[in-house]
């Protein structure tokens, strides 16, 4: 249920709804709360995973073809001191505009939309100096979505389980 997860992320949510139903089934048929507690949602999941990816993307050097580097958001240069200048992290992207609901959904810029709210702690540091480091990026990834009450712009793309 999670391959590729990434690309189908920006699916409709009425067609994510019918793998999620299948998960919750999944676990009342277990029915032992000491194996299903800790299991995330899958939006949990499908989000952290498409993260991973982009970091692995951006911040990594070469874990991925040109092709796709080619195809990353840049880097945003702000020209002057702005809220959004104050509060982004160091590899805050400019994202392209789009008119069309296929476009948002698709994978770099449904994901460049979450990168761009997370806070400048995920990002592993050495001293002041940013560090590639795929697990610790992933571990504070969850440790953020656990005090999603703290981050309220990302509480939309990660919604708690029921």
């Amino acid at each position: 249920m999670e391959d590729n997860s990434h690309i189908w992320a920006g699916a409709p949510p009425t067609t994510l709804a019918y793998l999620d139903s299948i998960q919750k089934r999944a676990i009342r048929l277990i029915g032992d709360e000491s194996i299903t507690s800790s299991l995330a949602p899958l939006g949990h999941r499908r989000n952290v995973g498409a993260l991973t990816l982009l970091y692995k993307y951006f911040v990594g050097n070469d874990t991925c073809s040109q092709e796709i580097k080619s195809i990353l958001p840049e880097l945003k240069i702000f020209s002057r001191p702005t809220r959004q200048s104050v509060n982004s992290h160091a590899y805050f992207l400019d994202i392209n505009k789009s008119s069309t609901n296929y476009f948002e959904n698709s994978f770099i810029v449904r994901t460049s939309k979450i990168w761009n709210l997370l806070p400048s702690e995920v990002f592993p540091k050495v001293g002041d100096i940013h560090t590639y480091n795929l697990q610790k990026f992933k571990i504070n990834v969850n440790n953020t979505i656990k005090k999603l009450s703290q981050y309220p712009s990302l509480l939309s793309y990660f919604p708690t389980p029921q």
